[in-house]
């Protein structure tokens, strides 16, 4: 991770009603996984508090997923890594921040003041510079917007449902070709049995045929099950379609938005500076 302003520290933000690790995990998930690694490597005392070992991780065996859920369970505890974290990702969103506040007309109130850039931000989702979590990330330095982070954090988890859904349809998918392999060895098995029943005595044969009628039973089961996962799927895949559709239907409305507001604010911020100058003179 470089750092952009190596003398600017972040303090360590705590919201009520919001668990720390929640916040920080939001924060860690920004980073790249090969950071996460070197970070992990670097710090002797976070290492012992992790359940992985030096060499899992320098052998990447670790799950990027994985890595992030324990080193957010214990950022609090390691102030200049979270530190060195904030510094990553804060620049961007302060100069937006700082961008949105130049072209909006001065309020005396800190919160509405406040209020007025994130609904400015929200309106910049999505886009280049600006994501949910760095969003979140802003958020947490402003305790007087905690039920606007607390809303953001549950969007977020939403939609990370939402994607894990997906995987899973995807997963499924897997375990439908299983089935069908399962299918095509009984099949296989049951020609083989059938064809030694010849070479059999009576009760041998009826033993073979009882063991035959079993597997084609199951066989018969597993073409159920197979089925009804194919039916799964394609339900879930429409379900997929229509969610990704309504994705990029929310995306062109947001881009829409931001033109829009990008103009009025530009205008509005003129106006504001001539009305200004026209009372002092």
């Amino acid at each position: 991770m470089k750092s952009r302003a190596k003398s600017k520290t972040y303090s360590y933000m705590e919201i009520e009603g919001v668990h720390s690790s929640v916040l920080d995990y939001l924060l860690v998930s920004m980073m790249p996984y090969e950071s996460l690694i070197q970070v992990s490597l670097k710090n002797e005392s976070l290492l012992k508090s992790l359940p992985f070992n030096r060499i899992q991780l320098m052998n990447k065996s670790i799950s990027k997923d994985d890595l992030i859920d324990h080193l957010s369970e214990n950022l609090k505890d390691f102030y200049e890594i979270y530190n060195a974290m904030m510094t990553a990702v804060y620049p961007d969103i302060q100069s937006l921040e700082d961008e949105i506040q130049h072209n909006l007309p001065q309020v005396k109130n800190e919160k509405n003041r406040l209020k007025r850039i994130y609904d400015e931000m929200i309106n910049e989702l999505d886009g280049d510079h600006l994501s949910k979590n760095k969003l979140a990330c802003w958020l947490r330095t402003k305790p007087e917007l905690k039920e606007e982070l607390i809303n953001l954090i549950e969007d977020i988890q939403l939609q990370n449902e939402e994607r894990n859904k997906m995987v899973d349809s995807v997963e499924e998918i897997g375990d439908v070709s299983t089935l069908k392999n399962q299918v095509d060895l009984m099949k296989k098995v049951i020609l083989s049995m059938e064809k030694q029943v010849s070479e059999l005595d009576q009760e041998q044969i009826k033993k073979l045929n009882e063991e035959i009628s079993q597997l084609k039973e199951s066989v018969t089961e597993t073409k159920e099950e197979l089925k009804l996962k194919e039916k799964e799927i394609k339900t879930k895949d429409k379900e997929i379609q229509k969610l990704q559709k309504s994705v990029m239907k929310k995306s062109k409305r947001r881009k829409t938005k931001r033109k829009l507001l990008k103009n009025i604010r530009k205008k509005t911020g003129k106006l504001a500076k001539n009305l200004e100058r026209h009372v002092v003179n």
